[in-house]
């Protein structure tokens, strides 16, 4: 790349004047969006033009004419926007570090970018790692971007697009339902190749989600708290060339139950950081069998019927005590056996154990049979509790379960544990 040509055309340029758009209104000059707006320089009419032909003369510089790779979605940035942002760089530093950074850039063999994932129900007031690839961090604490700006600043993003044509798709500003996302999981990542044109079918980046939804699981095993996902998507980093022109690709918020928030305490951070390390080491399989319980037992906190909520904590134990069970075995009373020998530490917790867990059966088949429960439900000792707190109790009891075989390391041999062994 001809470094020198393109500086003294940046330094002819700046020496001409470079000019920013009239801010729009109403749009805080910190917002992404007003940023973005004031990225579009111009500068004389034919020293533009003259630093596109420049430009279009470098073969290095061909990729941002090409499908530029930012992880889930690939945007063709061109040389005019190119310039743009050379102009804007030399106008917030000098020619020389705009054309040092383009070049740092194409030194490199893939662009680098953070994979994230937006979550509600939870809220955190500084960032803390939950391994050595994974943070869990304030939703403001995030880079920059137009995803973001769309989250945190639904109205003012909403109100942009409307004022504008930035050949922005509207899908960055959906009707959301529930809360907005308060806390994010986030990893750096590569994207590469770096661009690429429209016969390219090969992979684009290696992404984690099953790491970082895994860690949205997690979340539910502390507070207790109600996480949900939120958005997923993926961005370069902020001094990549011309990132302020490229979005992001998220999805929409699985909003059929609701949300609700849990904002965490310094033991509750400790906690989860010991609880993921923890979940990360055990094998695929283990894993593999826990995710359906714990988002279950998430969505039984989030159910608002009683008997959803039994429904879904049935579903969440039956799958921890009953998954490797025949058809032809006693379902209820292993269900009671299982939990009541693998939780009691000793003869009257495990009888006591027997008939919750005889009282959850109940609930959650007469929930599936007919769709509604007692609201009030008798105890062995006659004790008469209101149908929301004995389903909380459950969840609590399934959450020590969860924890348990996360800290033993796997599933209990049932049989050895049911004869004592």
């Amino acid at each position: 790349m001809n470094k020198e040509k393109i500086i003294s055309c940046l330094e002819e340029a700046k020496e001409a004047g470079i000019f920013r758009p009239e801010p729009l209104k109403n749009f805080p000059p910190e917002s992404y969006v007003a940023r973005a707006i004031q990225c579009s320089v111009k500068t004389n009419k034919d020293i533009q033009e003259k630093l596109k032909e420049i430009l279009q003369a470098e073969p290095e510089l061909d990729i941002f004419n090409l499908s530029f790779n930012s992880g889930f979605s690939s945007w063709i940035i061109g040389t005019e926007n190119l310039a743009m942002w050379l102009l804007n760089k030399s106008l917030e530093n000098s020619p020389e570090e705009a054309v040092d950074k383009l070049e740092e850039y194409l030194n490199l063999s893939a662009t680098p970018g953070y994979e994230i994932l937006a979550i509600t129900g939870i809220e955190i007031e500084t960032s803390f790692k939950l391994s050595n690839e994974l943070s869990l961090i304030p939703i403001h604490d995030l880079p920059n971007s137009m995803t973001k700006e769309s989250m945190v600043k639904p109205s003012i993003f909403k109100t942009f697009l409307t004022a504008v044509s930035f050949g922005i798709s509207m899908h960055f500003a959906p009707e959301f339902v529930g809360f907005y996302p308060n806390a994010a999981i986030i990893t750096k990542t590569e994207f590469s190749p770096k661009a690429f044109d429209e016969n390219y079918n090969g992979p684009k980046f290696k992404s984690i989600a099953h790491e970082l939804f895994d860690a949205c699981r997690i979340l539910s095993l502390v507070g207790p708290c109600s996480p949900v996902p939120f958005a997923h998507w993926t961005q370069v980093e902020d001094w990549v060339p011309c990132s302020i022109f490229l979005g992001g690709s998220f999805g929409r918020q699985a909003n059929d139950i609701n949300s609700f928030s849990n904002k965490f305490k310094n033991e509750d951070i400790s906690r989860v950081q010991e609880i993921y390390q923890k979940f990360s080491k055990l094998n695929q399989e283990t894993k593999d069998r826990l995710r359906v319980p714990i988002e279950r037992l998430n969505q039984s906190r989030r159910r608002q019927v009683p008997a959803d909520m039994a429904l879904d904590l049935g579903i969440a134990l039956e799958s921890l005590l009953l998954d490797n069970i025949s058809h032809n075995d006693s379902i209820s009373l292993l269900f009671r056996l299982r939990g009541a020998w693998f939780l009691g530490r000793d003869k009257i917790e495990r009888e006591d154990l027997m008939n919750i867990f005889n009282k959850i059966y109940d609930c959650r088949s007469k929930a599936a049979h007919s769709g509604k429960i007692p609201f009030t439900i008798f105890l062995k000792t006659g004790e008469a509790i209101n149908i929301d707190v004995f389903l909380r109790q459950g969840t609590k009891l399934c959450t020590e379960m969860i924890l348990k075989i996360i800290d033993n390391g796997d599933f209990p041999d049932w049989k050895k544990l049911i004869i004592g062994f």
